[in-house]
């Protein structure tokens, strides 16, 4: 399955700022210290979107410019899911998207 991550420019994720995106490309990256499914999708574990511009509304604003990134989970992996994210533990990354990759050559 595609999912999609939006990151701080450095690549590490919004929230606690140490898992590193930029630096797995081609990788697989997992934990083992996430909440159980019962917490939901807000819970502990790795946040992504099952498209690149749904990933937008989780960036936080503090950090510019935003980065994205593409990869790929097992459904075994998915450890909760809301209309918007999927919370799951191992994701693999495949590459990182520009702006224009998700809205176009036209933006400007």
């Amino acid at each position: 399955m595609q999912i999609y991550k939006a990151t701080r420019p450095d690549g590490t994720d919004f929230h606690t700022g140490t898992i590193n995106y930029a630096q797995s490309l081609g990788q697989f990256i997992e934990i083992t210290d996430y909440d159980l499914p019962e917490v939901g999708s807000c819970g502990k574990g790795i946040h992504v979107s099952p498209t690149a511009i749904q990933s937008i509304q989780f960036c936080n604003h503090a950090y510019h410019p935003w980065r994205f990134f593409e990869g790929t989970i097992e459904e075994a992996d998915i450890i909760a899911k809301d209309k918007d994210k999927l919370r799951v533990k191992r994701v693999k990354l495949l590459n990182e998207l520009s702006l224009e990759d998700i809205f176009g050559q036209d933006l400007r």
